[in-house]
């Protein structure tokens, strides 16, 4: 296990005092600066060499969404929301579907992005202004519910279609004797078909979506809340001076206090059990038992950023002229809960004010366990970012031996969802990163086993060539006998004998020409319209620019989902 070095990031101004940073399943890392966001794109690189600028690619990114829809309406209520020149993102939250983010405007307007082009608002238009003004938001496992908090203490649930249609299904007022204009639903958790809530009373609500049950489990205060999260079955809620622990089960609330009055953030640990409370100043460990809350020095994050500390101040304040702090800009634990993005940056201290003394922020992503485990919280370059925070290869790569029978009497695209989901092709995708020949001969091998059960149904030619190209790269004995098949490109078409092609990588027109294959499909390349796997470097057709030929369900299936992601790691595909 190693910590890389840190990665520096431009200094621009920060919207949120705490809530700047998140992180992405496809490994992406998004920073609320102003006024353009900062994302951190996940990069692919053999040599890592210890340092996270080889994981990550720094960029601004303006997004260009609708107008606010807020815009001269009910200026003599809400002055705040007409006087904010630029609809600049102010809090981003990614969803489990890879490349999908919601994003909190400046105007209390909520956008759907996805692949960083904003898509659509989302927006109950039926409702009073105030119940269309937004401070918080959150996503289900599926991304197919968007649950939002607006400024009448009531939480509105949205769906969200695989093809981004939002629609509003309910909404759920937390307390129906209370929804004035200005209780703001700030914070918002999803875990497990339960929510929990804060809002600008520093009330917190529990609320059950199976049941549509709705319970506050702590009063109203004038103690700021900090920060609340879900950590196992209980609910961890820190405010100045105290945490708060609400057991679900038990329905027990519990508080510990103690003498530093500040705000804290919530890192869960991946057992479940235990959390780390981290602040400007210090960081406690807690543990969670049955009877009590158990607080201890922690000795995973605190010395880290202690060792940063003092380096900079060897470094840049060698004489002690001057006094030095660390600030704590925001966390992002990383999709799956094994490492965790702190955001932070040192400025000098006079007596009224404080100095930028750097140019940058910095980003630190600790390990947060001594072993780590592919799942499918996380995909792709997240799986590569964690492997290489922990050195050392997945826990349970050791489970890759058993095979998995498939279902090849189901619809193919269910087929192909099932295989992409299961452990063991998750845990495949894996180990093509840290192997230096990337092959996809095993999802090939069980795409080749559905068309053996559907040969009468693949009468398409290219499906059929497709078919032809899977039993030359098995070893199989070709289920068709084709024809010469004319494939066409922008500038030339040409016709191809698929029976009589054996190269896996390479096919010859009957002109004599030699054209590489598809990697996904195995027809030829003859066009410029092409995605590239960022890890493999192999090519596969761009069938959303392909009008040209007439693909059959088989193949058109195959290259709309390994089209986006790639077939071996299962990484963002790129254009050319």
């Amino acid at each position: 296990m190693t910590v890389l070095h840190d990665l520096k990031i431009t200094r621009k101004a920060l919207e949120s005092w705490t809530d700047n940073i998140s992180w992405g399943k496809d490994g992406s890392i998004y920073i609320s600066t102003q006024p353009q966001l900062t994302i951190c794109e996940p990069l692919f690189c053999k040599s890592v060499q210890k340092h996270l600028k080889n994981l990550f690619h720094v960029k601004e990114l303006h997004l260009l969404g609708p107008d606010n829809k807020f815009e001269n309406v009910f200026l003599d209520q809400n002055q705040i929301l007409n006087s904010q020149p630029e609809p600049a993102i102010v809090r981003v939250v990614p969803s489990p579907r890879p490349g999908l983010v919601a994003g909190i405007t400046k105007h209390a307007n909520i956008l759907l992005c996805q692949d960083n082009q904003v898509l659509c608002q989302v927006d109950d238009t039926t409702a009073a202004y105030p119940n269309r003004a937004y401070h918080s938001l959150a996503w289900n496992d599926k991304s197919d519910l968007l649950f939002t908090g607006n400024e009448r203490n009531t939480i509105d649930i949205f769906s969200v279609s695989m093809d981004i249609v939002v629609t509003h299904m309910k909404s759920l007022p937390l307390d129906f004797s209370d929804q004035s204009e200005n209780n703001w639903v700030t914070l918002l958790r999803y875990q497990n078909e339960k929510l929990i809530c804060s809002n600008s009373q520093n009330e917190v609500y529990l609320i059950d979506l199976a049941s549509s049950t709705i319970k506050k489990i702590s009063e109203a205060t004038k103690f700021s809340i900090s920060d609340i999260q879900f950590v196992g079955n209980r609910v961890l809620i820190t405010s100045l001076g105290s945490i708060h622990c609400y057991d679900i089960n038990a329905d027990k609330h519990t508080i510990e206090t103690f003498d530093i009055l500040n705000e804290f953030f919530i890192i869960r640990l991946p057992d479940k059990e235990s959390a780390i409370l981290l602040s400007d100043k210090t960081s406690v460990k807690v543990v969670l038992t049955d009877s009590n809350i158990s607080l201890s020095a922690d000795e995973v994050i605190s010395p880290l950023l202690e060792k940063r500390f003092i380096k900079w101040n060897n470094t840049f304040n060698e004489y002690h002229k001057y006094e030095t702090k660390l600030y704590v800009r925001g966390i992002s634990p990383s999709p799956d809960g094994f490492t965790v993005a702190i955001l932070y940056d040192i400025e000098r201290l006079s007596l009224k004010y404080s100095i930028p003394s750097e140019q940058v922020f910095r980003l630190l992503i600790v390990p947060l366990s001594d072993k780590w485990e592919v799942s499918d919280k996380a995909s792709g370059l997240a799986w590569y970012q964690t492997y290489n925070v922990y050195n050392a290869p997945a826990s349970n790569m050791a489970n890759l031996i058993s095979e998995k029978v498939f279902d090849t009497s189901q619809s193919f695209e269910d087929y192909l969802s099932s295989i992409l989901k299961s452990k063991e092709m998750l845990q495949w995708r894996f180990s093509s990163f840290i192997e230096d020949l990337p092959s996809a001969k095993k999802i090939h091998t069980l795409i080749f086993s559905y068309v053996s059960n559907h040969l009468n149904e693949i009468t398409n030619p290219l499906d059929q060539a497709y078919a032809i190209w899977l039993s030359v790269l098995l070893g199989e004995s070709p289920p068709f006998e084709l024809a010469a098949v004319e494939f066409k490109g922008q500038f030339i078409s040409e016709y191809f004998d698929f029976n009589k092609n054996a190269n896996e990588n390479i096919i010859v027109s009957e002109s004599k020409h030699e054209w590489k294959r598809c990697c996904v499909t195995g027809l030829p390349l003859i066009s410029t319209n092409v995605k590239i796997c960022p890890v493999s470097k192999c090519r596969v057709i761009d069938l959303e620019k392909d009008n040209l030929n007439d693909y059959g369900w088989l193949s058109t299936i195959v290259l709309k989902i390994f089209g986006n992601i790639s077939i071996f790691t299962g990484t963002k595909m790129t254009s050319v």
